[in-house]
């Protein structure tokens, strides 16, 4: 057999200009070296060579775990077997970054699979790099017939073997160099055809567990910064340049099959940091075209389950401070409006419908409850918006029950808070302060209106209770009601009106006024009721007057209406209350005030002044009361306390119209007469020294 012998050796130096050195060396293998100084290696090493395969390398047959490579023309599959091999490198003959693989079928790359007793079937990793700051791009494989997919790359770990878990993958860029960025990781999905097709999926999806383990977590986790800050994690939905909506974004938990099991949460936090402030979450709708609506942002609790299971509940919740430092705030704003007449976003919270005869969903605004050494409970602060920069009046608040579609409309509670005690006694209960706004300058301050709602076509309208606080369960009294008007700086003191609405319809009666004085126990007295008019100036101002008007009589011949002052009566042996009518004292040298009762004035054409009657009061099983008037026996010298009748200079010759079992008096100054009236004639009785 013919046979060429090269002796080992160490390489020769470079051949002249148009020749090659052929040579080997120590390993035993042939090189060549081109006149450039390029080594390359000839020979392949033992093994065979099948017609349907060509062995470039091996130590071994081809089938047990010694060295192997071998490409299989028939499957157009390139092999490697190795126990020893940790890295595979491709250098692509050609111009830097030109193509390793460019066919139509799949490239598949396998980690090897260890066999051993304790780890079972394992499969070792694969990298791939190159020594460039392009990196490695993975393509599939571009479709060019018209309705084809384009070609689809898939990461898949391997599964685990009966209780071991599911392979993990990871993907990770080359480090920067000394100043260097690290390199960047990019999932892209393929761009649809030219026309009409749909841009590629990108799935992450993290492995299902088989029988009851959990399943696979999908971790996103962006850089940790040293000096600047900590890398970004973007989640976009893909845009429509073209008329149409804009993609959502959706992270999903995973779903659990087994009963008992719950799915798995989804957790977005914004990165930690040492020393400044962690890392914000922003969760932000899509931004629209120049004249569409902006993506919403939605936040929504799980569906319940098919038969029964309540639905998931949303929690928004400021950070907690492990050591110390402040809670978090949370903040639910509308977005800000730009340009000219338009209107800030809003914001609404609404409590979920109910079904059937249940209660809808309860919406609690509740503050922070205080610190454990005295601290006081953060409050709720509903404010409406501000009012523009230079003259738009602010927002208004509406607190509003709900509507009905057939039942009885929402009530509206607003409740201080019961005092509570466990080391002191004397605790306030919380204060309700309705303040309505202050104005500027010459503007009216707001008005404070409380209007019970509005009765159906037949039925009453509400009431309206101010009542106070219910005095302690042993001996407290009950809180005052007080109706107070404006304090003035400068001005006129504020009046109260308390007014019964007018009637309306056909002989309908008029709203009532009443105020009523509460009820005593024991011997105790019932409630004062003081009606009092201000006080005058501390400059010799007049007292205010103190009117009380019965209501006039309708159109045409309507009875005006009556005062009527009663003193409240007793039970059992007590006597009566008394009814009494007071001037005012005058002061040190002034004069005192007059107190008089007065009828009321007749028609305008011809009607009858009315009487004013004084009268004792009926007995039941007695005698009736007396008239009194003065103050009984007093000095003989006295200037006051008289009995005074009208007078006439000469005898009475008009008709009087007596009240029933009375007589009319009056006295003759000119003849010294007092005459009466009858009800038929006058009859009189001079009045002499004699």
């Amino acid at each position: 057999m013919a046979q060429t012998v090269i002796k080992e050796g160490a390489a020769p130096s470079t051949p002249s200009t148009g020749y090659v050195s052929l040579y080997a060396k120590a390993d035993g293998l042939l090189y060549s070296k081109d006149d450039a100084g390029v080594e390359t290696l000839v020979s392949g090493g033992a093994g065979p060579v099948e017609p349907a395969k060509q062995v470039v390398y091996g130590t071994g047959t081809g089938t047990t775990s010694s060295d192997h490579l071998q490409f299989d023309l028939a499957a157009d599959t390139l092999q490697i077997q190795t126990a020893s091999l940790h890295t595979l490198q491709f250098h692509a003959l050609g111009a830097t970054g030109s193509d390793i693989f460019s066919g139509s079928n799949d490239l598949r790359l396998s980690g090897g699979t260890s066999y051993s007793a304790t780890l079972g079937s394992h499969r070792n990793s694969i990298s791939m790099g190159n020594n460039s700051a392009t990196g490695v791009t993975i393509f599939g494989w571009d479709s060019s017939s018209a309705g084809t997919n384009g070609g689809l790359i898939g990461l898949t770990a391997g599964a685990g073997n009966t209780t071991g878990a599911g392979g993990a993958i990871t993907l990770t860029t080359g480090a920067g160099g000394t100043t260097g960025n690290a390199g960047a990781l990019s999932l892209s999905g393929g761009n649809g055809g030219t026309t009409s097709g749909n841009g590629g999926d990108i799935s992450i999806v993290a492995g299902n567990a088989v029988t009851s383990g959990e399943g696979g977590d999908v971790t996103i986790t962006a850089g940790i910064g040293v000096v600047s800050r900590g890398g970004i994690v973007f989640i976009n939905g893909g845009t429509n340049p073209f008329a149409g909506t804009v993609n959502a974004v959706q992270i999903s938990g995973g779903s659990a099959t087994n009963a008992g099991s719950n799915g798995s949460s989804v957790t977005i936090t914004g990165g930690s940091h040492t020393t400044n402030n962690g890392g914000s979450v922003t969760v932000k709708g899509g931004t629209p075209g120049s004249t569409a609506t902006g993506g919403a942002a939605t936040l929504q609790g799980g569906q319940g389950g098919s038969t029964s299971g309540t639905g998931g509940a949303v929690l928004v919740e400021g950070g907690t401070s492990p050591l110390d430092g402040d809670g978090g705030g949370a903040t639910l704003r509308g977005g800000q409006a730009v340009g000219t007449s338009r209107a800030g976003g809003a914001v609404t919270i609404t409590g979920g419908l109910s079904t059937t005869a249940t209660t809808g969903g309860l919406i609690t605004i509740q503050g922070g409850g205080g610190g454990t050494a005295g601290g006081f409970g953060g409050g709720v602060v509903i404010s409406a918006g501000s009012g523009g920069t230079t003259s738009g009046s602010g927002g208004q608040l509406t607190l509003q029950g709900g509507s009905p579609t057939d039942g009885d409309g929402g009530n509206i509670v607003i409740t201080g808070r019961s005092a509570a005690t466990t080391t002191a006694t004397n605790r306030t209960g919380g204060s309700v302060t309705i303040t309505a706004g202050a104005s500027t300058l010459a503007g009216t301050a707001g008005a404070i209106n409380i209007t019970s709602g509005t009765g159906g076509t037949t039925s009453i309208g509400g009431a309206t209770t101010i009542s106070g606080g219910a005095g302690g369960s042993t001996s407290g009294n009950g809180g005052a009601a007080i109706l107070q008007g404006g304090t003035a700086t400068n001005g006129s003191g504020g009046a109260i009106q308390v007014t019964g609405r007018n009637a309306t319809g056909g002989n309908n009666i008029g709203g009532t006024v009443t105020i009523t004085s509460g009820t005593g126990t024991g011997t105790a007295s019932g409630g004062a009721l003081t009606i009092q008019a201000g006080a005058g100036g501390t400059t010799s101002g007049t007292g205010a007057t103190v009117s009380i008007l019965a209501g006039a009589g309708g159109a045409p011949g309507g009875t005006g209406g009556s005062i009527v002052f009663t003193a409240g009566s007793a039970s059992g042996t007590g006597p009566g209350g008394n009814a009494q009518i007071t001037a005012g004292s005058g002061g040190t040298t002034g004069t005192p005030g007059i107190a008089t009762l007065t009828g009321g004035a007749g028609g305008s054409t011809s009607g009858d002044g009315g009487n004013a009657t004084i009268r004792g009061g009926a007995a039941i099983s007695g005698d009736d009361g007396n008239v009194v008037a003065g103050r009984g026996t007093t000095s003989t010298t006295r200037d006051g306390d008289f009995l005074q009748i009208p007078t006439s200079a000469g005898p009475p010759t008009g008709t009087p119209s007596n009240s029933s079992g009375m007589v009319s008096i009056v006295y003759d100054t000119t003849n010294n007469r007092l005459y009466v009236w009858t009800g038929a004639a006058w009859r009189y009785r001079s009045i002499d020294n004699t």
